[in-house]
């Protein structure tokens, strides 16, 4: 934090040694307060696309382990770990591209 004390400007400060109850009224105020709700839409919009990965990776996680039974599975896994690095393939992550293009329960929150 310490590293951008040299960017604050006049606003921000006057912010942070403001009093509870604050003495500023009006445009100051409501300035101050838009910020917050800038930042708190971010926020959310981060969460909300971290959520929306995470139920991907659970859907296909319970599809996969419905599907394949477990010593499949153990099987594979020995197998790709095992694997000598000359036989891995420089493509990109597999899963990751999955996930991107399932849909999500998005829908379903209504």
């Amino acid at each position: 934090m310490w590293m951008h004390a040299n960017t604050t400007n006049e606003d921000e400060l006057d912010e942070e040694f403001d009093p509870l109850p604050s003495r500023k009224t009006g445009e100051v105020l409501k300035g101050r307060y838009d910020r917050l709700r800038i930042i708190a839409v971010r926020m959310q919009t981060v969460l909300g696309d971290l959520a929306t990965q995470g139920e991907r990776l659970q859907s296909l996680l319970s599809l996969v382990t419905y599907m394949t039974p477990f010593h499949y599975m153990i099987v594979l896994t020995g197998t790709h770990v095992l694997m000598h690095p000359r036989l891995h393939v420089n493509f990109p992550p597999v899963p990751q591209n999955f996930l991107r293009r399932m849909s999500a329960k998005t829908g379903s929150m209504f």
